[in-house]
């Protein structure tokens, strides 16, 4: 059976097992590549790692000669013949130097059957140091949480949690300083004070309104009023500008002096098209406009 070079292919020798392990290896290479493009693909242009407000995920996810890339295990998903474990839990992030933890030290007060189920949920061991993990189903309940998930698998993976990474790097104690020196220069008040005050912050500050304003995961503390959603997309509007201007400046503080001394990549920043928000389709959906 010869190939396109009009060779043989049957009387090839056959593969040695170093042979047959670098091709399974590439193998699964290409489709960690091929997962990632997709994932990608499913989030919103600003929670991409190239958008506005994913610069941060990039920088963990690329990682620095400290910690090297991010650790991603994908979870929750059954084995041949097992049924699907169903979780509220999106995804987490254990912070380095936290210890080792095991089943049984995360939950040994927990019942046996419980302690089983969380074994079958995280493959025999909980999320370790410095290790992202997400729910990753793959049977749903209904066509909603099908919905649901391929929306939240992608901005929990490579959005949300890498930003948590994001903030336990090396590199971002010196960022910090460099904000809060800028600031100092700036008289301490205005919009450089603003971005100071916004990098110490915790990061959920911004990471739930990103999350409201792209995925549409309204807080339950809300009615769905007209005047509820605009004083949230604000609120909402406000932080995320300043999330944006901030990881812009990260993106250019990271000159290519500063990626030799913490060992990181550059930051890649796309251009960001206009996209209607959350808050716009839902005031049209209450004052009857188009979709």
């Amino acid at each position: 059976m010869p190939n396109i070079t009009g060779e043989d292919i049957r009387k090839r020798p056959p593969l040695t097992y170093a042979q047959k392990q670098a091709q399974r290896l590439a193998s699964l290479q290409m489709m960690e590549i091929e997962d990632r493009i997709d994932m990608e693909n499913k989030l919103p242009p600003a929670l991409r790692t190239t958008g506005e407000l994913g610069l941060f995920a990039q920088a963990a996810l690329g990682g620095d000669r400290e910690l090297g890339p991010a650790k991603m295990r994908a979870v929750g998903m059954p084995k041949r013949g097992e049924n699907q474990l169903y979780s509220n839990r999106a995804g987490e992030y254990r912070f380095p130097g936290t210890g080792t933890p095991t089943i049984q030290s995360v939950y040994g007060d927990s019942s046996i059957s419980d302690r089983i189920k969380w074994r079958r949920y995280y493959g025999g061991k909980p999320t370790q140091p410095d290790e992202i993990t997400f729910y990753n189903p793959t049977e749903w309940v209904s066509k909603e949480h099908q919905d649901q998930s391929e929306r939240g698998v992608p901005q929990t993976a490579l959005f949300h949690e890498p930003t948590h990474r994001a903030y336990n790097m090396p590199f971002m104690k010196d960022f910090k300083s460099y904000l809060q020196q800028r600031s100092s220069d700036a008289g301490g008040t205005g919009r450089k004070r603003r971005e100071y005050d916004f990098i110490r912050s915790h990061e959920h500050a911004w990471l739930n309104p990103a999350r409201r304003q792209h995925l549409g995961e309204l807080s339950e503390i809300y009615e769905d009023t007209e005047e509820d959603i605009n004083r949230m997309a604000r609120d909402d509007k406000r932080t995320l500008a300043t999330s944006a201007n901030v990881q812009k400046l990260f993106a250019e503080w990271l000159t290519p002096e500063r990626q030799k001394r913490y060992g990181m990549k550059p930051i890649i920043q796309a251009s960001q098209p206009k996209e209607k928000s959350f808050y716009e389709t839902m005031l049209d959906k209450i004052q009857g406009g188009s979709n």
